[in-house]
């Protein structure tokens, strides 16, 4: 599912304006340990509670509009601008070695809510589908494809988005 302009105006504003006070922090790698992939990360949700005063937030915005029964994992990340466009490394979210993934997983919703414009997009390792990194836009998918953030080259210094999992 994408849905463009998943707030109004108004709240896209004041989303905005709220999130721009994240504390973030520091991580060595994006998607892999040693990918040497940089960025900035902020947890919000996480092992069955909040972990920051920005789930209320989260919880306010996209809880109806995403069909939320519970949430697994939010994240913010932001990563800086680049000189070359490259793929940030395909995963799933959740955690691939549980011997009982397939169970626990496969109804989880993976959103990807873009707070920006780039030309990053989120890609899909076993299709040629691309979605485009475009402000105010909600991308939801079944957890458990293999999917990726690529890097920007054009579009704001930074590309921010909220990572939600859900089921």
């Amino acid at each position: 599912m994408i849905k463009d302009k998943v707030l109004d105006p108004q709240a896209f504003e004041a989303f905005s304006k709220q999130t721009s006070h994240i504390p973030f922090l520091f991580r060595e790698h994006k998607v892999y340990e040693n990918d040497g992939i940089k960025c900035l990360s902020h947890v919000a949700y996480k092992n069955h509670a909040p972990q920051s005063e920005f789930f209320n937030l989260i919880h306010t915005y996209f809880s109806v509009p995403l069909d939320v029964s519970s949430w697994w994992r939010i994240r913010f990340c932001l990563t800086w601008k680049e000189s070359i466009s490259r793929v940030f490394g395909y995963h799933t979210d959740y955690y691939e070695d549980d011997p009982h993934n397939d169970y626990k997983y496969e109804n989880m919703k993976t959103a990807v809510y873009y707070l920006n414009d780039t030309n990053g997009p989120t890609v899909f390792k076993d299709s040629d589908k691309s979605i485009e990194c475009v402000k105010n836009r909600l991308l939801s998918f079944p957890s458990t494809d293999r999917h990726s953030g690529s890097s920007h080259t054009e579009g704001d210094d930074v590309r921010m988005i909220v990572n939600l999992n859900y089921f």
